[in-house]
Order: structure tokens, then C-alpha cells, then sequence
């Protein structure tokens, strides 16, 4: 390639980066809307229908997954999946939500967790120890990182359709 070509490829390529910074600068004053035109008005969403939630950290929300710890959106976890307790900062304690009640049996290597009744989920069946057992066995599942129980769970049963227990190889107060 002679030098000719050599300068001709290189002020072609100025040319081009010059194109693509000016043109993008002129073409936002451009807008086909007048400047006073007011955005299209939402006459009304059905608050029993309709979440609302500010995303996550830098982003709009993009991951529903509650067991995506760190990467779910805001409000994921309590407007979308309720939890079977919710924590009380002001109080230190858990306050049953899901759940009626929760406790440690004497020796403190099992749990039991009683539902409320009448729990449904948004197809209307209901909510029952089964499923809380299978949730609670994921964490076992290495999989889903979604919790570091898995070691200390040696068995879930469900004596019947509202009652868990929560059966650990070891203690696991902290972890639990």
C-alpha cells in the first residue's frame, strides 16, 4: 500500500469519527414533539394488581428471582414473595407473617413452624406445609446458592398440611 492510500484510509476515518460525534449532537434537537407536549397520561392501574418498586442498586429491576440473594429487585422479597417471618429491627424479634408460630423443640436441633390457615397463592390453592418443606429444601440443593443451611439440614417432614419441622444435624441457631 503506498502512501497516498495510507492518508486516504486515514482521513476517511477521521472523516467517519467526526460523522458519528456530530451528527448524534445535531439530531437531539431534532424531536418531531414540540417541546410543550406532556407525556401520555395513565388514567389509572389497579392498586390490587400493580407492584411498584425502585429497581436495584444502579438499574431498573430485571430479576425476579428471590433466590438470587443481591441481584433480585427492591421490594422482591415482602410485596412479591411473603416470607414466613418478618424481621422487626426496632424490636430484635421475628413477627409470624406466613407462618402462625415458630419454635425450637428443648434440645434445639429441630424446628417447628405452623402456617396460618387459609393461605393461598395467587391461583387460589392453598399455601401448605409441603410447599414450605420444599422451599426449605432447595437450601440443600448446592445449585441454588441461596442459603447456607444446606449442611445443617438433616430433614424436613410435614406432619400435616400446616405444620413443618425443621429437623438440623447440628445446632444452627445463627444459621436458622
Amino acid at each position: 500500500m503506498n502512501k497516498n492510500m495510507l492518508r486516504a484510509r486515514y482521513r476517511l476515518g477521521i472523516a467517519a469519527a467526526a460523522v458519528g460525534i456530530i451528527v448524534p449532537l445535531l439530531t437531539t434537537g431534532l424531536s418531531t414533539t414540540p417541546a410543550t407536549a406532556s407525556p401520555p397520561s395513565i388514567t389509572s392501574l389497579p392498586r390490587n394488581e400493580t407492584v411498584y418498586t425502585s429497581g436495584t442498586a444502579y438499574s431498573a429491576p430485571t430479576n425476579w428471582n428471590p433466590l438470587d440473594t443481591g441481584n433480585y429487585a427492591t421490594g422482591t422479597e415482602g410485596l412479591l414473595y411473603e416470607t414466613l417471618f418478618n424481621y422487626n429491627p426496632v424490636t430484635n424479634k421475628y413477627v409470624p407473617w406466613l407462618a402462625q408460630s415458630g419454635s425450637w423443640n428443648a434440645a434445639g436441633t429441630s424446628y417447628t413452624i405452623n402456617l396460618r390457615s387459609g393461605i393461598q397463592w395467587s391461583d387460589g390453592t392453598a399455601l401448605t406445609s409441603a410447599d414450605v418443606a420444599y422451599t426449605i429444601n432447595l437450601a440443600k440443593n448446592p445449585v441454588v446458592p441461596y442459603s447456607n443451611l444446606g449442611a445443617y439440614i438433616g430433614s424436613v417432614t410435614t406432619p400435616n398440611a400446616t405444620t413443618v419441622v425443621v429437623n438440623f444435624s447440628s445446632k444452627a441457631y445463627t444459621e436458622w
